[in-house]
């Protein structure tokens, strides 16, 4: 097989990494032949820093295929570990979950461990950011709304689907007030370097005393472990024909089962492009999935509170970070940065904040 054929892997793939992935496309091109099909086209999709997501388009009598192949930008440990493991963490969700046509997860076709390298079927579907932003359009259809429903009450559900059947590797089934407190521990750190300036060493303070504070008033339902995907966020739910399928096992792990649900609809939030308020339509979603979501129907309002905490500081971390590895941060970013900020320092200096839960209503339509 000729790497000149593929523009995208001789300019993505590192030269002297380019005879690994030319030995991973030939294996690949075998299990394609017994489908009857072949190789026609290859797209670089993402990845620069751990590994390179390529879509391999096929030619076949029945019509193209799409495939999306990880590859390990290098073979050291680090790598290794990082593309073989997700890729046994996605081996082993799927065949848990392979007993539901409307709970889903990417399909695993073919792994090369030796490579560094896997590959996963291409699955149909729209993205569910994509049909939440469009039904919270100013000018949005009444179907593009009732369809952004339909699909988040389905993650909702897939999300206790998913907790039901993914065992945990861990023999103790709880999690701890010492895991969430250096859970948070970790967030104040990384917001303490990464914004000099912006934050003093009394805020970090202030910050932490408000976490222990919450993990202190948690009960103990609260503290109960699942399998979590660690990044269930809507644009990486694919929804059609009435069933969601849920991509990128790379952080699967083990830890309080509310994690998800939380992370899911600040990711909501995200998408309204707003500060602290979600727009109606968004917010009136958020509660869609929520009122679904068994997950967390039992959560205190200590736990609301940690988790909601949590999240905004992990969205002002990643504002920063995307402004400290040289990616320019619109003026619009840097005002939400700011805001953000002063919205955690304002509900960590009255020691209270609000939860994503507790005490809110919907928005009427």
């Amino acid at each position: 097989m000729k790497e000149l054929q593929y523009p995208d892997v001789r300019s993505i793939v590192p030269r002297e990494e380019q005879p690994r992935m030319l030995a991973v496309l030939s294996r690949f091109e075998a299990v394609l032949g017994e489908l009857g099909q072949q190789i026609g086209e290859i797209t670089y999709v993402s990845g620069r820093r751990r590994a390179f997501v390529f879509e391999i388009r096929t030619k076949s009598a029945d019509g193209p295929v799409s495939y999306f192949l990880k590859f390990g930008v290098r073979m050291d440990r680090e790598i290794l570990e990082y593309v073989n493991g997700e890729a046994s963490r996605t081996y082993r969700v799927y065949e848990e979950m392979a007993g539901s046509d409307t709970f889903r997860v990417t399909e695993p076709i073919a792994r090369y461990e030796d490579l560094a390298a896997f590959a996963l079927r291409g699955d149909k579907g729209r993205r569910l950011d994509l049909l939440i932003k469009a039904a919270a359009r100013r000018v949005a259809r009444a179907n593009d709304y009732e369809e952004a429903r339909r699909y988040c009450s389905l993650a909702a559900r897939w999300l206790t689907y998913f907790q039901d059947h993914v065992g945990q590797q861990d023999s103790d089934p709880r999690t701890s007030a010492d895991a969430m407190l250096a859970r948070a521990e970790r967030e104040v750190v990384v917001l303490s370097l990464s914004a000099p300036g912006r934050v003093s060493g009394a805020d970090c303070r202030a910050i932490r005393e408000n976490f222990a504070r919450l993990v202190d008033g948690l009960q103990p339902a609260d503290l109960v472990a699942a399998a979590r995907h660690n990044d269930f966020a809507p644009w990486n739910i694919l929804c059609a024909d009435e069933s969601v399928c849920v991509i990128d096992y790379a952080d699967l792990t083990e830890g309080c089962r509310y994690f998800d649900a939380y992370q899911f609809v600040d990711a909501m939030h995200v998408l309204s492009q707003k500060v602290f308020v979600s727009k109606p339509a968004v917010l009136r979603l958020q509660h869609e999935f929520l009122k679904d979501c068994e997950v967390v129907a039992h959560a205190s309002k200590a736990a609301d509170q940690y988790y909601t905490l949590l999240c905004k500081l992990i969205r002002i971390n990643a504002l920063l970070n995307n402004a400290r590895t040289g990616v320019a941060v619109a003026v619009r970013n840097r005002r939400l940065l700011s805001r953000y900020l002063r919205e955690v320092l304002r509900e960590t200096r009255a020691e209270s904040g609000s939860g994503l839960i507790a005490g809110r209503e919907p928005a009427m339509p």
